[in-house]
């Protein structure tokens, strides 16, 4: 009895899991920025994708850690507002006035960031 319990908490805690990753990636399909191409950001959007205003989600990598990027948003005066623990992400406001695209660009400088990519607006029907 108690493998069955312990294989059926095992399962719930991987349905969970799943679950969380599928709703990171809906919330990301947004445009991708990387070191090589920040223009992205502008073209996605002259392309009619809908993005929030002033957000954007940034990801790291879990070997250098998350020190060097909340260093980054507290000097760039960005307030955290989610942190993505899973996928090892946070999603960001960039401070009004400032300009998105210099930002995610800035970002993309730092060490351990993975990439950058603004917050789309999804429309459900």
């Amino acid at each position: 009895m108690a493998k069955k319990i312990s294989h059926s908490v095992r399962q719930m805690h991987i349905l969970q899991h799943c679950l969380s990753f599928l709703m990171i990636v809906l919330t990301c399909s947004g445009c991708a920025v990387n070191r090589d191409s920040a223009d992205k950001v502008i073209a996605e959007q002259q392309a009619g994708t809908r993005y929030s205003k002033n957000t954007l989600m940034v990801f790291y990598d879990t070997h250098i850690g998350k020190k060097p990027l909340l260093n980054a948003f507290k000097k760039m005066n960005c307030e955290v507002l989610h942190e993505y623990r899973l996928s090892c992400g946070f999603a960001i406001k960039v401070p009004d006035g400032k300009s998105l695209r210099k930002t995610a660009k800035q970002l993309t400088k730092v060490h351990g960031v993975t990439y950058v990519t603004r917050d789309q607006i999804q429309k459900l029907q």
